[in-house]
């Protein structure tokens, strides 16, 4: 038999979603040292992104959530999602919203309750309505 070619892996490049604050050069060259002679490149870095509490967005959605007897409350986003893509580009106000379980975005388990849905489209209405 022939001689047995030698095989090439090259393995997908790695993409990074990470929240706000994380230094992306320092994250980069922590996993080059992990992976020692292993080649590795990145690709769909999506660095996080926070808009500004006072941003003029946030009236109207705190006005809403509690017209429908809601709680407002703010969190990070974590993930991606067209904020994070836009938002540094455009420096738009803008932002994120939706009820449900968060923990549960992209998961087997992700589900929303339908009144949950419905109130969710009330509040859009309303800020939409405002603005």
């Amino acid at each position: 038999m022939g001689d047995n070619p030698v095989r090439h892996f090259h393995p997908p490049p790695i993409g990074l979603r990470l929240p706000p604050g994380v230094d992306v050069a320092a994250l980069q060259h922590e996993i080059q040292g992990l992976a020692s002679d292993a080649e590795v490149t990145f690709d769909g870095l999506q660095e996080g992104y926070r808009s500004d509490k006072r941003s003029p967005l946030v009236p109207p959605f705190l006005r809403a959530i509690r017209a429908i007897g809601g709680e407002p409350r703010f969190t990070v986003k974590l993930g991606t999602s067209d904020m994070t893509v836009v938002g540094p580009i455009w420096k738009c106000p803008i932002a994120a919203y939706w009820p449900g379980d968060a923990s549960l975005d992209h998961t087997p388990e992700e589900h929303i309750v339908l009144d949950d849905y419905l109130r969710g489209v009330r509040v859009l209405s309303e800020v939409l309505a405002a603005l």
